[in-house]
């Protein structure tokens, strides 16, 4: 097939002028190549009138379309862009809340970086046939800037958070090394082996994973550092490898990605995906947990809006007959899903209160030493919470203390000065919260008082036994002084 203005030469299409991102190619020169291609058929596609020649000789004149209807833009426009709003906003999000410390803003550039990426990506993967060579140009220096700034942002984030396993100084280093890279694909000076536009890539892949083994070794001995990594490295790693093993490797091995760009965007949402489930697991960043509760409300309305409209475009429907079938998603689909989702990510128990009221019951509605109610005071404790470890400490008054970090909880015991501390609950799998500690203050606060009413009954049943004794003493020996004098 070929294409022509009226007047002008034929212009062959070929497969390579259906590739979608210019920085596929493995060179400067196929790049440039490409690109002068898109702007010759970008002009011949402005035409008033394109002729084409169709593969059995036949020419048809067509007229193109000055403007493009939004029905018309393809799904990885629309994926692209989505994509690049939620990732803005999840790190916006996050820094607006702590704005100060390094590891927010790095997260917050990431989040610019794939912002640019993605939607400057958006513009070029929906287009037809071609594009003006100088705006396509200037769409894919965004992509692959924006794309540079996400990676190098998400480097320095690894290398930086939970602890810093290099200096400062070294960050900005290695930013600048990577901005100097950047600068020569822009210019085109020296071109880099291998594939000129992904080489740096297989470098900063290294790095990541030096970086996450340097970090797991660090946080040897430090448990909130370890459950903080058990999330955020394997967040980070898989959504690595799936980008490099099936976008990143593939094009350099072989000049073509097994997944398109839009695709290779969507497998990054592991990564925020996993933070998320990181800020409500273990605060992460020390988000608080009613971060997640808006965003999983704002998400969850979002799709439903987002049905509603797709029922109305797709099917044709009315908006009363969309509204009805919105109603009905709401209550049998988004209610469980929210519900379950609820479950996972915020933790909710599945023990309710009154098992550990019965538990409280039956353990104290018979006698017992004062050892056995510490015993089954530590059993209630790993019970509820599960912790990685449990001692029993010197604890001072009678109120829950809850550590700043979340690793630690501390619960008095009924013998004054003594408690119990908690590591870590759900076998390290979480962080304490509030909601733990309100828990185990009512779990206190109703063993005292049983603890109060067995003692008290205790006490009344020697108080009677006594005054029996008495009874007694006092009648037999009455009885016994008369027998004496009347003998």
């Amino acid at each position: 097939m070929a294409v022509a203005a009226p007047g002008g030469p034929w212009l062959r299409i070929t497969a390579a002028d259906l590739v979608e991102d210019p920085d596929e190619h493995r060179s400067f020169s196929g790049y440039n190549a490409f690109l002068e291609r898109q702007d010759r058929l970008s002009r011949i596609l402005r035409s008033a009138a394109v002729r084409l020649r169709l593969g059995d000789g036949r020419e048809v004149r067509v007229q193109p379309r000055l403007q493009v209807p939004v029905r018309a833009l393809s799904s990885r426009f629309w994926m692209c862009q989505a994509f690049a709003v939620l990732t803005l906003m999840f790190s916006m999000a996050i820094w607006s809340l702590r704005r100060e410390p390094l590891e927010t803003r790095l997260l917050l550039l990431s989040g610019m970086g794939l912002f640019i990426g993605a939607i400057s990506a958006s513009l070029y993967l929906g287009r037809e046939l071609a594009l003006d060579g100088e705006m396509f140009r200037a769409l894919s220096t965004a992509n692959f800037s924006g794309n540079r700034l996400f990676v190098v942002a998400g480097l320095a984030l690894l290398y930086s958070y939970p602890r810093a396993i290099v200096p400062r100084s070294w960050l900005v280093v290695f930013a600048v090394l990577e901005g100097s890279h950047l600068v020569n694909l822009i210019a085109q000076c020296l071109e880099p082996p291998l594939h000129a536009y992904h080489f740096d890539f297989l470098l900063l892949a290294v790095l990541a994973v030096i970086g996450s083994v340097a970090a797991w070794r660090l946080s040897r001995g430090r448990p909130l550092d370890r459950a903080t990594l058990k999330v955020f490295l394997l967040t980070i790693l898989v959504s690595v490898a799936l980008v490099m093993g099936i976008y990143v490797l593939p094009i350099i091995l072989s000049g073509a990605p097994m997944m398109d760009i839009a695709g290779s965007y969507m497998l990054l949402l592991v990564m925020y995906a996993g933070l998320a489930f990181g800020v409500a697991r273990f605060r992460l960043f020390n988000i608080e947990k009613w971060w997640i509760r808006t965003w999983l409300w704002f998400l969850l309305g979002l799709a439903i809006m987002a049905l509603d409209f797709a029922v109305i475009s797709a099917l044709h429907w009315t908006p009363g007959m969309s509204l009805v079938f919105s109603l009905l998603v709401v209550s049998w689909l988004y209610f469980p899903l929210r519900q379950w989702l609820w479950q996972r990510l915020l933790h909710r128990r599945s023990m309710p209160m009154e098992y550990y009221v019965s538990g409280l019951v039956a353990h104290f509605v018979h006698s017992g030493s004062a050892s056995d109610d510490m015993k089954f005071w530590a059993g209630m404790m790993q019970e509820a919470f599960s912790p990685a470890s449990m001692e029993a400490v010197e604890s001072a008054g009678e109120r829950v203390q809850l550590s700043h970090d979340g690793t630690r909880m501390r619960v008095p015991a009924f013998e004054p000065g003594m408690g119990v501390e908690m590591r870590l609950p759900d076998r390290g799998g979480r962080l304490f919260d509030e909601e733990d500690a309100r828990l185990a203050q009512a779990l206190f606060d109703l063993a005292v008082r049983a603890r109060a009413q067995r003692d008290a009954y205790r006490m009344g049943m020697e108080d009677e036994r006594r005054r029996i004794m008495r009874d007694l003493h006092d009648d037999v020996g009455g009885r016994l002084l008369s027998l004496v004098h009347s003998s």
